[in-house]
């Protein structure tokens, strides 16, 4: 069980991340970040109502990049350490994306989170337990044109935290790649759902389960996701580049 911790969630206004704080509210410290603060206020509300620990709410879009900095230094100012932080931000792109549109997707979706992994493990001591835990996606498995950008980001996410799990192997700090399949969130409200859409409580309770192991892992939620991309991978290029995925 998750508790006595103090935990860094950004993108805390999500569908997803929104399942995961019921479960820890009651037991741990949190330190919320998001854009929307009236929805960042009504989040609050609604964990308080089930029963809550300290919860600070922190305004930031994750677009302007400068405030990645400043949102782990007021965490940090505010716990004299972190035990968990959450990544949950993420922006589903136009079909068709114009320059800022492409910026704002590689910013929230995958820069943001660089910058913030960098710049806390910089501040942090790397003797002192931290677990690192990046949602990203089955989408960034491989390109596909449905998810061209988006899956993108995902796969740039997915490649750097590897990175990070052999870097960071012999010290007390763990990263988790958590690689969900679809899932019926608002950001996916406008795209055609089927059998394999995941719901929010479904994943999130998968999500507490496996933060809870002690070393760093790549984890694919439902767990039949690894098979199901196993089998994508290895599909030959002449015939993936023919698939409408």
């Amino acid at each position: 069980m998750i508790k006595n911790n103090n935990i860094l969630v950004y993108g805390a206004n999500s569908d997803l991340s929104f399942e995961l704080l019921k479960s820890l509210s009651s037991e741990n410290n949190l330190f919320l970040v998001s854009k929307n603060r009236e929805k960042l206020e009504e989040t609050k509300n609604k964990l308080n109502e089930i029963k809550s620990n300290k919860i600070i709410n922190y305004c930031a879009d994750l677009n302007d990049l400068k405030n990645c900095y400043e949102s782990i230094d007021a965490a940090l100012k505010e716990f004299d350490h972190l035990d968990y932080i959450f990544f949950y931000q993420g922006y589903m792109n136009d079909e068709d994306p114009d320059h800022d549109e492409v910026i704002k997707t590689l910013n929230i979706n995958a820069l943001s989170t660089l910058i913030i992994i960098n710049h806390v493990l910089k501040k942090i001591d790397k003797l002192k337990k931290l677990k690192i835990v990046v949602i990203t996606s089955v989408a960034g498995d491989r390109g596909k044109s449905s998810t061209l950008l988006y899956g993108s980001t995902k796969s740039f996410l997915s490649t750097y935290l590897e990175g990070l799990i052999q870097k960071y192997s012999e010290t007390n700090v763990k990263f988790y790649d958590i690689k969900p399949g679809p899932i019926k969130t608002k950001m996916t409200k406008n795209l055609k759902q089927n059998f394999l859409y995941s719901t929010p409580q479904h994943v999130s309770k998968k999500i507490y389960k496996v933060v809870q192991n002690k070393n760093s892992t790549i984890s694919y939620i439902p767990f039949w996701w690894r098979y199901i991309m196993s089998v994508i991978k290895i599909i030959p290029d002449f015939i993936f580049h023919k698939l409408k995925l």
